[in-house]
């Protein structure tokens, strides 16, 4: 197994409408042309909510209200850090507005079937992205209360 350098907290948020999944094809050198769910690193001393609802919000440059946690995803990266996903279901305000925000180059609404049906080499995390789609499809989400954040 190899070493574990460091841990990164990500937040992410799926938005299904109907049967489709918004999803944001990445710009950055290790992702680039990737798709993947909208989110990213959380900022130090910002809560997870408060993180994910920026990530979607910077990625796809429309509103979205957090209803639930999909899940809870963990797995140690290709540089060997641990990264550990809290990822979002929400509903977006103004679905038909979504597009290419902060270091995106594209943002679409996928048919589900479709999304999960892309190939590995086109898709962030594969396995997780298919897992969490998945998931957000198939079951509800867990409340938000959930969490239990203290900023003081």
């Amino acid at each position: 197994m190899s070493e574990v350098r460091r841990i990164l907290i990500h937040v992410s948020t799926i938005a299904l409408l109907g049967e489709h999944v918004l999803l944001v094809q990445e710009s950055k050198p290790e992702n680039h042309g990737k798709w993947n769910l909208p989110g990213g690193h959380l900022e130090v001393g910002e809560s997870l909510v408060s993180g994910a609802k920026r990530e979607f919000f910077e990625e796809t440059l429309v509103e979205a209200d957090l209803n639930g946690l999909v899940g809870i995803y963990s797995g140690i990266g290709r540089t060997g850090y641990h990264a550990i996903r809290f990822v979002f279901a929400a509903t977006v305000r103004t679905p038909e507005l979504a597009r290419a925000g902060d270091e995106i180059l594209a943002a679409r609404w996928w048919d589900i079937t479709e999304a999960k049906l892309l190939p590995d080499k086109d898709l962030v995390s594969p396995d997780t992205i298919r897992q969490i789609i998945n998931d957000a499809s198939q079951k509800a989400p867990a409340p938000l209360n959930l969490l239990t954040e203290n900023f003081s």
